[in-house]
């Protein structure tokens, strides 16, 4: 039996390992500035929309899903780029998933 059909395997772990580490944090993806800029104010203008219709403070969402106030803050307002586990805790505070918060972005 010939292993061709294996081929894409490597490649395929490797996307895996590769996700993985994304995903940790320990290596990340280079984008230009233009897209990061816009993926980031996208990003704030959700999680500000999404609290305000929430009746949720800024003061209150940072201490419910355990971040500062001022790094809520930076990530609403485009200077911050938010860790994973930032991203999943703000989308558990505003009651979305994760999905819906990042959607099309």
């Amino acid at each position: 039996m010939s292993d061709a059909g294996n081929v894409g395997c490597p490649d395929l772990l490797e996307y895996s390992i590769e996700s993985q580490l994304i995903a940790d944090g320990k290596i990340e993806l280079r984008e230009s500035e233009a897209l990061k800029h816009h993926r980031l104010t996208s990003l704030g203008k959700r999680i500000t929309a999404a609290r305000r219709k929430r009746g949720l403070s800024l003061e209150g969402l940072a201490y419910g899903v355990g971040i500062s106030k001022g790094n809520l803050s930076d990530i609403e307002n485009f200077k911050r780029d938010p860790r994973y586990s930032t991203l999943v805790a703000i989308a558990d505070g505003l009651d979305l998933s994760l999905s819906e918060l990042l959607q099309d972005l």
